[in-house]
C-alpha cells in the first residue's frame, strides 16, 4: 500500500497541527481515528475542530526536501501554504533541524505497530504511555503464572493459563497470554529498531552538514 503524507489541520484557521508521514510498502494504512490515538498533538484537540488533506504518495516530496514545510491549508480551496526555508546562522539551523529529526523519530517509534500474537495481525499503540502499561500486564501476568503453578493448576492447559484483555488500535481490548504479551513486546522492539537506525543516519549527516542547504536536503 503506497499512501502519501495526511495533512491535519484547524478546521477554522488553517493551520497544520500534524503532517503525517507518507507510507510506501505497508500492510495497511492507520485511518483518521487511529491517527487521533497515536500521535500527541491529535490527542489534544476535539475530533471536531480538525480536518484532514490527504495527499498523494510523493506529491509534496520535492518541497520538503527543499526546506519548505506546509503550514496551512486554506479551509475553502484546500490550498498548501508553505513556510520559507530558514536561512541564516548555521550552528541554529543545526540545532533547529536536530530537534526536528528527534521529533520525527518520536513520531514513528508512537506511530503503532504490527504483530500476529495472536495469531492474526492487529496494530498495537507504541506511545510511551503504552509502552510502560505493556511492561507492567506482562509482570502481572508473570506473577499470575507463579501463583497459578503454586495452586497447582496445569498451565500446560491453554484454557488454564491466565489472560489480559489488552489494547489493541484496531479490535479494541483483545484477551492475551504472557506469551502473546511477549511477543507483543518483542515485535514492538524490532517494529522500532528502524526508525532509531534511520534517526542515527541522519542525525549524523546533520552534524556534519556544512551548509544550510546541506540541512535543508535532510528530510525525516
Amino acid at each position: 500500500m503506497q499512501i502519501g503524507h495526511r495533512l491535519y489541520y484547524l478546521k477554522t484557521v488553517g493551520n497544520v497541527v500534524l503532517i503525517r508521514e507518507e507510507r510506501d510498502g505497508v500492510a495497511r494504512d492507520t485511518s483518521v481515528e487511529e491517527d487521533f490515538t497515536i500521535y500527541e498533538p491529535l490527542r489534544q484537540l476535539s475530533p471536531d475542530a480538525v480536518d484532514y488533506l490527504q495527499l498523494e504518495l510523493g506529491e509534496i516530496r520535492e518541497q520538503l526536501a527543499r526546506g519548505y514545510m506546509p503550514s496551512r491549508v486554506n479551509p475553502e480551496t484546500k490550498n498548501i501554504e508553505w513556510s520559507l526555508p530558514v536561512a541564516g546562522d548555521l550552528e541554529q539551523n543545526r540545532t533547529t533541524k536536530i530537534e526536528q529529526l528527534n521529533w520525527c523519530y518520536k513520531r514513528d517509534v508512537e506511530a503503532g505497530f504490527q504483530s500476529a500474537a495472536l495469531g492474526m495481525e492487529h496494530m498495537y499503540p507504541s506511545d510511551a504511555e503504552a509502552r510502560e502499561n505493556l511492561q507492567l500486564v506482562i509482570k502481572r501476568l508473570e506473577i499470575g503464572e507463579k501463583q497459578a503453578l503454586t495452586a497447582g493448576i496445569d498451565l500446560s492447559k491453554p484454557e488454564n493459563r491466565p489472560t489480559f484483555p489488552y489494547l489493541t488500535i484496531d479490535a479494541g481490548p483483545l484477551p492475551h497470554n504472557l506469551d502473546q504479551l511477549e511477543q507483543v513486546f518483542a515485535d514492538g522492539v524490532d517494529a522500532a529498531g528502524p526508525a532509531l537506525e534511520k534517526f542515527r543516519t541522519l542525525r549524523e549527516r546533520a552534524m556534519a552538514a556544512t551548509s544550510n542547504e546541506d540541512l535543508q536536503a535532510i528530510q525525516c
